[in-house]
């Protein structure tokens, strides 16, 4: 996904499981285990959803909490205390 980060297009970062599944030369559901864990830990935050129809078929598009935005820092939410317990 880091791969996909060039400087400025933080918050449209876009991945898709079926890149994810390949990048871990896995099936798609340890691919989704993933991303759902990076979520989960803040690492990622997901900005745009997929959209499969007829004519379009996009990937969903990730804001990469380590990297900064166009405008200001990285937002390090994965440091930030999560509920009652601290998530590193």
């Amino acid at each position: 996904m880091h791969l996909g980060f060039y400087g400025s297009n933080n918050g449209s970062v876009g991945f898709s499981l079926r890149q994810a599944a390949a990048c871990l030369h896995s099936g798609q559901g340890r691919a989704k285990k993933a991303l759902d864990e990076l979520e989960r830990l803040r690492f990622i935050e997901c900005t745009r959803q997929s959209s499969f129809n007829v004519k379009t078929k996009t990937a969903r598009e990730w804001r990469l909490t380590t990297q900064p935005m166009d405008r200001g820092a990285a937002s390090n939410d994965w440091k930030k205390k999560h509920g009652s317990r601290l998530e590193v």
